[in-house]
């Protein structure tokens, strides 16, 4: 069985508003126990313009900094029913972490690279509780 983008995705796709302060992304990607947010320009009709993560939130010390100027604006895009595999050698050769999922060119979901360690540990798991010791 092939694993599709949407069965490792985060859903639905959570995401912030371009004028918003860096501390209200970081309390909703705490609330959310998540590491990414789609950042979304709702004068051009809700629009992706870019992504923020943790790891662009713990360089950050002005607490009233705006996210639109720490976000990245190289948005990668793969399509839910991709398969995982394609999406993993995506993120390998566009050196990126994050992927926004999207279903007939709109955006519905995030995968990152933590999607995949978890499938991983799911696998291992099934395996070890389907292997028997004599």
């Amino acid at each position: 069985m092939r694993t599709l983008v949407k069965d490792l995705m985060t859903y639905p796709l959570v995401t912030i508003p371009v004028e918003s302060k860096v501390t209200y992304a970081i309390e909703l990607m705490d609330r959310k126990n998540i590491n990414s947010l789609a950042v979304v320009d709702y004068h051009e009709g809700v629009k992706v313009v870019g992504i923020i993560t943790s790891t662009d939130l713990r360089k950050i010390s002005d607490e009233s900094a705006l996210v639109k100027d720490h976000m990245n604006t190289m948005i990668e895009k793969v399509n839910k029913q991709q398969t995982a595999i394609s999406a993993a050698h995506r993120m390998l050769n566009e050196g990126v972490h994050h992927l926004v999922v999207v279903d007939q060119g709109k955006p519905i979901g995030m995968l990152s690279s933590i999607d995949f360690v978890r499938m991983l540990t799911k696998e291992k798991e099934r395996f070890s509780s389907s292997v028997m010791f004599i």
